[in-house]
């Protein structure tokens, strides 16, 4: 009986226990934080709807869409990047310089650029996440002890550089990469979200939760928003058992 209970999530009815009662005083206004039965009822609502799943359907191919074409140029660059430690001296600064810059702050350029259609937003969601996915990259590649040792022997065995880079590198580190790649899900998320706000879109759940503030529909907005939540638990779940499948992997071949 403890096994099963070990594996409930608590975490879900003490929070809607507690969002219950605080609905309940007298100084919790609605127009903050709704009942929790009306936004669940309005949940449901939403979910018989075609609207709320193609909403749902374009958020998330543009979060997709920019997160992995961040992933795609970003890791082979980080590789590089943290194996060439001469050539990242001279690119550190421009990096650190370029990703401290907000994504939310250039709209205005990715307007200018990209317009306001479909490539502006996923443009965005591409900045936010490639400078994350480089430097996971980047401290994944960089060389230590232990990997030293291992690309001696394979050298001494006449490994060639790129057998190397297969066999030792790269595995190596993927624990940084997907690390990485679990942050940059939820920046992607988020992002996107902001970019259906404000960029123009048509669709999307970021304009459906706007659209629910401007008409003060409050029970719907956060209805809006849980789905929302549970698009960001399953894009980490979903990185965090490709992280468990590596470790397995890794565990195997050390064998």
């Amino acid at each position: 009986m403890n096994r099963y209970l070990h594996r409930v999530p608590l975490g879900v009815p003490i929070m809607i226990g507690v969002w219950f009662l605080a609905t309940r005083g007298s100084w919790s206004s609605p127009l903050v934080l709704p009942r929790p039965e009306l936004v669940f009822g309005s949940l449901l609502s939403q979910l018989s709807t075609q609207s709320l799943w193609q909403d749902t359907l374009m958020t998330t191919f543009r979060a997709l869409s920019g997160l992995a074409l961040s992933a795609f140029l970003g890791i082979p660059i980080g590789l590089v990047l943290g194996q060439l430690a001469g050539l990242y001296r001279h690119v550190a600064f421009v990096l650190d310089f370029v990703r401290s810059i907000p994504s939310a702050t250039l709209f205005p350029l990715f307007i200018l650029a990209f317009g306001i259609g479909e490539l502006a937003k996923v443009a965005v969601v591409f900045y936010g996440c490639f400078f994350i996915v480089v430097m996971a990259a980047v401290y994944g590649g960089r060389s230590n002890s232990d990997r030293n040792k291992r690309i001696a022997t394979l050298r001494s065995l006449r490994a060639r550089r790129s057998q190397i880079f297969v066999l030792v590198v790269f595995p190596d580190a993927m624990a940084n990469i997907l690390g990485g790649l679990r942050i940059a899900a939820s920046i992607a998320l988020v992002l996107v979200v902001v970019t259906e706000m404000f960029l123009g879109a048509n669709d999307g759940l970021g304009k459906r939760i706007y659209d629910f503030y401007l008409a003060y529909r409050i029970p719907e907005l956060y209805a809006a928003l849980l789905i929302l939540g549970v698009l960001g638990y399953v894009a980490n779940r979903g990185i965090e058992q490709l992280e468990g499948v590596y470790k397995l992997r890794l565990a195997g071949g050390s064998r």
